[in-house]
Parts: structure tokens; sequence; C-alpha cells
């Protein structure tokens, strides 16, 4: 197998740990507020909370708070210490 173009392997790796952070963040949202005492009595269950954020906050209800997880992502992405010299 060829090695890749650093570029190449840098921009391949920040796209999928984006992507990742995008699919994982609604599941996170949803543990947190279960795990909150204020807010767990509200949901029966993981799919009846998904389907109350949604309905009650819409779709982006289910990613508040992802701003920060993005900004400490892309600074450890480019970061030049955790790069190859």
């Amino acid at each position: 197998m060829p090695d890749l173009d650093p570029t190449t392997d840098f921009i391949a790796g920040t796209t999928a740990g984006i992507v990742g952070l995008l699919i994982a963040h609604p599941f996170d949202t949803v543990k947190v507020r279960l795990q909150n005492p204020d807010l767990s009595s509200r949901y029966h269950s993981v799919s009846h909370a998904f389907t109350t954020i949604i309905r009650e906050e819409r779709f982006s209800g289910l990613y508040k708070g992802i701003a920060s997880p993005l900004v400490l992502f892309s600074h450890k992405c480019y970061d030049p210490n955790l790069l190859g010299k």
C-alpha cells in the first residue's frame, strides 16, 4: 500500500474526526440529559429523549453545545506539536 501524502492524510483525518463528532454529539446530548437529575424525569427512555428533543427544540436541539468540542478538535488538529516533523 503506497504512503499517503501528509497533507492528504491530515485532511482525511480531520474530516473523519469532524464527521465522527457530528454523528456522536446527539448521543452525548441525550446521555447528559438523562444523567441530569433536573431533566431526567422528563424522559422515559433514550428513544423518548431523542423524539422529545427533536419535537420541542427541533433537530438543532441535539447539537446544542457542539461549538466547544469543534473548537477543541480543530485546535488539536492544527497544533504543530501534534503533527510529525
